[in-house]
């Protein structure tokens, strides 16, 4: 009987041996069915986020979200803390007057009247200010510069077919939509300082501007989009501490609700900055 016990106590300790050098590891983040990567990486490894020590990580986006796809990502450490429907294609509306402006300032010579175009498509998404600048351009070519630009930034799940997002025809993913921020901030970071403004003179009116967040200290500049078919998109850059975060909507129910849904998002980033 003592033999038997022996075995037995050895093929426990054998047991344990085999556990201990062979750890088993479990999936660090739970994945939902809206959303292609929920945190920051898939890794969740803070030490491969630079200057970002204090991020508590959270995979859980917050439940009451009601809109079509959405992305946010912080620009200086390149970490993603939300994509959600990335690959979906859905109406630009007036988001395309973030690729018309960067046409503009690329395409049509320097001058104090292109910036105020400009500037009044960033800041009340006026359609009159995209249709000049295209006719100034000579509209077939300004077009064939968008679609042009559009190909280079590699944003391949885009079409564009007009110059302020009126048609149901130009449509963008959120992915897309990233890689023209991201050149924007890089190559003509003027376009977002325009959109900060809370209003603007034209023509000895003032005007105001239509993003809600516009005037606020942490908000780095935006582009507002709207129409039936695309409802309310909205394109975010916010501040937490000293990081420039990116937040795209699109699809939500209306146009106050892309506000109501990029302050949930809002939110919710900031606990990871506390």
């Amino acid at each position: 009987m003592k033999h038997y016990r022996k075995i037995i106590i050895l093929l426990f300790a054998g047991a344990a041996v085999i556990l201990i050098n062979n750890k088993v590891e479990l999936p660090k983040f739970k994945a939902t069915a809206n959303q292609d990567i929920s945190a920051s990486s898939l890794n969740a490894d803070a030490s491969l986020i630079k200057n970002t020590a204090t991020i508590k990580f959270n995979p859980e986006p917050p439940e009451n979200l009601n809109l079509q796809s959405a992305l946010i990502k912080d620009l200086e450490s390149n970490s993603y803390y939300l994509r959600m429907k990335t690959h979906q294609q859905w109406p630009m509306a007036s988001l395309t007057k973030l690729l018309t402006s960067v046409i503009a300032l690329e395409k049509i010579e320097p001058s104090k009247k292109v910036n105020n175009l400009v500037k009044r498509m960033m800041v009340y998404s006026d359609n009159e200010a995209a249709d000049q600048l295209a006719e100034a351009y000579g509209r077939q070519e300004f077009l064939s510069a968008m679609q042009e630009k559009v190909e280079q930034l590699g944003m391949k799940n885009t079409s564009i077919f007009d110059e302020s997002g009126l048609s149901f025809l130009n449509q963008s993913t959120v992915e897309d939509l990233e890689k023209l921020v991201v050149y924007i901030t890089k190559k003509h970071p003027k376009i977002f300082q325009f959109s900060r403004e809370s209003e603007i003179v034209v023509n000895n009116n003032r005007r105001k501007n239509i993003n809600k967040f516009a005037g606020q200290p942490d908000f780095l500049g935006g582009k507002t989009g709207y129409t039936d078919e695309a409802h309310g998109n909205l394109i975010t850059l916010f501040e937490f501490n000293g990081h420039p975060v990116m937040i795209i909507v699109l699809g939500t129910a209306d146009r106050h609700e892309r506000f109501n849904q990029t302050n949930i998002l809002r939110k919710w980033i900031s606990k990871f900055y506390n």
